[in-house]
C-alpha cells in the first residue's frame, strides 16, 4: 500500500497539469476544475483497490502463520480425538500432538523435543531422511514403517504431509500403530517356515529310513552268524546301536514334521503322569523338586499316541532341568480349560473350545523374548555344543500339532518359564476298558516262523533284498516286485498270496494307488502291510479307515518285521 500512494500522487499531479494546459489553450476555466475532479475520483478508486489488496494479503499471512499449530491450539481440536496419531513438527521438533499419538509413542513424544526420539535409534536416520524429503519436496513422501523406541516389539507406520507458512515449513505426521499387524505377519511367516522345514524333514526321513533299514537289517543277519563272545559280534552290535541312535533322530524329525503314523488312543492324563513320575524324578536329580498337580474336578482324557505323550513330557522336563542348574521346582499341572473365544498364544492363535490344559512350569533362567519365536525350529538351541541335538522342542511341537493340540509359552527372565499344552478334551476311558487294553498289549508273539506266500514290493534294492531274505528265513515263500505296477501283475497271477508287504513311496504306482487298484479294480480283500519311513496325511487317513491295511514304520530289524507279519497273518486266519 505504501508503494502505491506515490504513484497515485504523481497521477493526480499530471491530471492537474493537463487541465491547466487545456484551460490556457481554450480559455475555459471550467476545464481545470473538471480535470481536478476526475483526478480526485480516479485517485480515490486506486487507493480503495490498493487497500483491498493489502487487506487480503494481510489476512492470508495471518492465516498462514496460524498453520504453526501449538499444543494449546491442537488440544480440544477435532484432531485431538482422532483414532490415528497426529504429530505436528517444525525443524524436527514437536510443536503439537493429539491423544492417540501420545498413546502410541509414549513418553518419548514431548513438545519441543526431537520427533526422532520416538523411533528406535538404528532407524532414526531413515526417519530424518523421510521428513527432509517431505519438507523439501525432493521426492514424493511415502509411508514409512518404524520400530518404536519406547515400546518393545512396537511398530508404527508414518505418513507425511507438508504445510508451508511464510519461510517456515511444518510437517504433519499421521501415525498408525502397526504392532498387532506385524506380530500377526511374524506368526504367519513362522508357521509357513516351520511347515516348509517339516516337509523337508519328512523327505529326508524317507531316504534315511531306507538306508537305516538296510543297515540294521543286515546287522541282524550278521549277528545270527556269530556268538556273543566273538569280537565280530560286538563290532556288528556297535553298528546296529549307532544305527538305532540315528533312527531315533529321524523319529524326532518325523514328529516335528507330523509325518509319523501313530496309534492314538484316549489316555488318562493323571494316570500317565503318575506312571512317569519316578522316571522324571530320576531325570531331574535331587536338586530339583517335582510337583504333580491337578484340579479337584479334573476328569479329562486326550487322544494321543501314548509313547508320543511320554516323549513330550520327558522333553519338556529335560529342558526345564537344563534351565535350573542350581536347582529349583518343576511343577506339572493338569486342568480343564474351556475357551469361550480365540486367545492369542505365543506361537499361534488358540481357537475357542474345550481343552485339557497341561502346564509345565520351572523356576529357572527363563527364555529371552527373542528366542521364543525360534525355539520350536529344528536344530535351534542355546545350549553349548554337544549338550543337545536341538530337536527336543521341535519334536514337542510336532507331536502336539499331530494330536490337534496347541502350545504356548510364557517366560520371565531369571524367574520362570511355563509351557502350556492345549489338547482337545476327550471323555476318559472306564477302568474296564483300560484293563482290557493292558491285557491285549501284554500278549507277546514268541514263535515268529510261518507259512504262506507273501508278495514283497519295494523299489530300494537293499531294503527289498534284506526283507525278502528275512521272511524266507522265517519259512515264508516270497515273490518280489520293484514297483507297484509289477506288484499288481504278480498279484493277478498269484491268487494264493496271503499277504502283500509294500513300500508307500514308489515310482510308477505308489502305495495309495496300489491300494486303490487292489480294492477298487481287482476287488481283493487280501491283507496289505505297508512299510515306510514317511507317509502323507491322506495316506494316514486311509490307513485308519481300512481294517485289513496295516503299517510298519521304517527302520526295522528282523525281529520287528517277523513279529508284525506273524501277528497280521494270525489275525486274518481267525474266524470273524
Amino acid at each position: 500500500m505504501q508503494q502505491t500512494i506515490p504513484l497515485i500522487m504523481l497521477f493526480f499531479f499530471l491530471l492537474c497539469v493537463l487541465g491547466i494546459l487545456i484551460c490556457i489553450i481554450f480559455h475555459d476555466v471550467s476545464v481545470v476544475f473538471l480535470a481536478i475532479e476526475c483526478a480526485l475520483l480516479i485517485s480515490i478508486i486506486l487507493i480503495a483497490i490498493g487497500w483491498r489488496r493489502n487487506s487480503l494479503k494481510t489476512s492470508t499471512n495471518k492465516h498462514s502463520a496460524s498453520i504453526l499449530i501449538s499444543q494449546e491450539g491442537l488440544s480440544g481440536n477435532i484432531f485431538d480425538d482422532a483414532p490415528l496419531g497426529v504429530i505436528v513438527i517444525n525443524d524436527l521438533k514437536v510443536t503439537a500432538y493429539n491423544k492417540a499419538s501420545k498413546k502410541i509413542a509414549g513418553d518419548t513424544l514431548v513438545v519441543g523435543k526431537s520427533v526422532l526420539a520416538i523411533a528406535a535409534k538404528d532407524k532414526q536416520d531413515d526417519f530424518k531422511t523421510a521428513i527432509d524429503n517431505a519438507t523439501t519436496n525432493v521426492v514424493e513422501a511415502t509411508a514409512l514403517e518404524l520400530p518404536l523406541s519406547g515400546k518393545e516389539n512396537g511398530f508404527i507406520v508414518v505418513y507425511f504431509h507438508k504445510l508451508q507458512a511464510n519461510e517456515a515449513a511444518s510437517v504433519i505426521l499421521y501415525v498408525i500403530d502397526s504392532t498387532e499387524r506385524r506380530q500377526l505377519e511374524q506368526k504367519v511367516s513362522q508357521s509357513q517356515k516351520m511347515q516348509a522345514v517339516g516337509t523337508l524333514a519328512g523327505g529326508i526321513a524317507h531316504d534315511f529310513n531306507n538306508l537305516l533299514t538296510a543297515i540294521m537289517g543286515y546287522c541282524d543277519l550278521l549277528l545270527a552268524r556269530f556268538l556273543p563272545s566273538d569280537q565280530s559280534f560286538n563290532d556288528v552290535m556297535q553298528i546296529k546301536q549307532n544305527s538305532s541312535r540315528a533312527a531315533n533322530l529321524i523319529k524326532q524329525l518325523l514328529a516335528f514334521s507330523r509325518q509319523q503314523t501313530l496309534q492314538p488312543t484316549t489316555i488318562n492324563v493323571i494316570t500317565q503322569l503318575s506312571e512317569l513320575s519316578m522316571l522324571l524324578k530320576r531325570l531331574i536329580g535331587p536338586k530339583i523338586s517335582l510337583a504333580l498337580n491337578s484340579e479337584a474336578d479334573f476328569n479329562g482324557g486326550i487322544q494321543i499316541d501314548k509313547t508320543q505323550f511320554e516323549q513330550v513330557i520327558i522333553n519338556l522336563v529335560v529342558n526345564a532341568k537344563d534351565a535350573m542348574p542350581d536347582g529349583g521346582t518343576l511343577t506339572i499341572t493338569a486342568r480343564n480349560a474351556a475357551l469361550s473365544s480365540t486367545i492369542d498364544g505365543s506361537v499361534e492363535a488358540i481357537p475357542a473350545g474345550k481343552y485339557v490344559l497341561i502346564e509345565v512350569k520351572d523356576t529357572g533362567l527363563g527364555i529371552p523374548r527373542g528366542h521364543i519365536s525360534h525355539m520350536f525350529e529344528p536344530f535351534f538351541s542355546t545350549k553349548s555344543k554337544g549338550a543337545g541335538t536341538g530337536l527336543g522342542l521341535s519334536t514337542v511341537y510336532g507331536i502336539v500339532k499331530q494330536a490337534d493340540g496347541f502350545i504356548s509359552v510364557e517366560s520371565q527372565i531369571k524367574k520362570s518359564a511355563t509351557f502350556y499344552l492345549y489338547f482337545p478334551y476327550r471323555q476318559p476311558l472306564q477302568e474296564s476298558e483300560v484293563d482290557a487294553r493292558q491285557t491285549a498289549d501284554s500278549e507277546n508273539v514268541f514263535d515268529l516262523t510261518g507259512l504262506g506266500k507273501i508278495l514283497l514290493i519295494e523299489d530300494e534294492d537293499a531294503v527289498r533284498l534284506f526283507t525278502a531274505r528275512a521272511l524266507r528265513d522265517k519259512g515264508y515263500q516270497v515273490i518280489e516286485a520293484s514297483d507297484g505296477a509289477k506288484g499288481l501283475d504278480l498279484l493277478k497271477g498269484n491268487p494264493d498270496v496271503r499277504l502283500v508287504v509294500s513300500d508307500v513311496i514308489m515310482p510308477v504306482i505308489d502305495g495309495l494307488e496300489f491300494l486303490n487298484q487292489v480294492r477298487g479294480v481287482m476287488k481283493l480283500s487280501v491283507d496289505i502291510l505297508f512299510i515306510s519311513g514317511y507317509v502323507e496325511e491322506t495316506f494316514r487317513t486311509r490307513l485308519k479307515s481300512e481294517s485289513k491295511v496295516h503299517f510298519l514304520q521304517k527302520p526295522f530289524g528282523i525281529q520287528k518285521l517277523a513279529s508284525k507279519v506273524k501277528s497280521v497273518l494270525d489275525a486274518s486266519s481267525k474266524p470273524t
